[in-house]
């Protein structure tokens, strides 16, 4: 459940959406490309939305399914709705930059630790090196990337299992 307060013409407006449960299926795996983008305040989820999206277009309309985000400062930080991780053969690892840390990405990252499955959170300027990529989100937990532009990852299988592992040990607690 996702609930949004906004200001509206009259007060507040509050919206509440409900989605269906994570399918545990994998996706297939997607294409993205780099670009130069910072959210305005990342720490935050807010509705301001039309850089992230007005990029999601433009990489779609170049023949991609996504877009990750790099900063000025040529960190990567995040992709369009989604938080990337990464395998380098021994851990998960996550971009240190100014990012929205997402609900999945915390989830993840405490199944991870209950698995003793190690992971952590790095500055990474590239993804050359890597040897697979995940985009994580509520709706996908661990969703392949097959290339992030022309770094190509071939192992995304053992990345996304570890991920939906993790994701799987953190028990939900109904809402009361």
């Amino acid at each position: 459940m996702r609930v949004t307060i906004l200001p509206g013409a009259q007060g507040t407006d509050v919206m509440v959406s409900v989605s269906e449960p994570v399918a545990d299926v994998t996706l297939p795996a997607l294409r993205v490309r780099t670009v130069q983008y910072e959210r305005e305040l990342p720490h935050l989820k807010h509705v301001a939305t039309m850089g992230l999206t007005y990029h999601l277009l433009q990489a779609r309309r170049a023949g991609f399914d996504d877009v990750l985000f790099a900063g000025r400062d040529g960190l990567l930080r995040e992709g369009s709705v989604w938080n990337v991780a990464f395998w380098d053969g021994e851990r998960v690892v996550w971009p240190d930059a100014p990012v929205l840390a997402g609900i999945t990405m915390q989830v993840l990252r405490i199944g991870l630790r209950k698995l003793g499955i190690p992971d952590e959170v790095r500055p990474l300027t590239s993804p050359a090196g890597m040897g697979a990529a995940a985009a994580v989100n509520s709706q996908w937990p661990a969703q392949p990337i097959a290339a992030i532009g022309e770094t190509v990852f071939a192992g995304g299988d053992e990345l996304v299992s570890r991920l939906r592992r993790a994701w799987d040990a953190v028990p939900w607690e109904p809402i009361s």
